[in-house]
């Protein structure tokens, strides 16, 4: 009898590769946030905290706000 099937296999793929993904835009969230220079202190802490206790969530928001947004010094 066999514990991994096809099916399951294929599942456990697409899983690990959503995981990569998101560690990746997690870790470039983060270190992006840390060296922008236009962003001011309280930016940046607030845009670490956002993505440091919501990574998925506070990567997208950073992502797409955060280059944009009017925490600027």
């Amino acid at each position: 009898m066999e514990l991994v099937t096809p099916e399951l296999g294929t599942s456990i793929w697409i899983f690990l590769s959503f995981i990569i993904i998101v560690l990746f835009a997690w870790l470039f969230a983060i270190v992006h946030i840390i060296r922008n220079k236009q962003l001011t202190e309280t930016g940046k802490l607030l845009f670490l905290l956002l993505v440091l206790f919501v990574p998925l969530l506070g990567s997208i928001i950073y992502l797409f706000v955060g280059n944009q947004s009017k925490i600027f010094r």
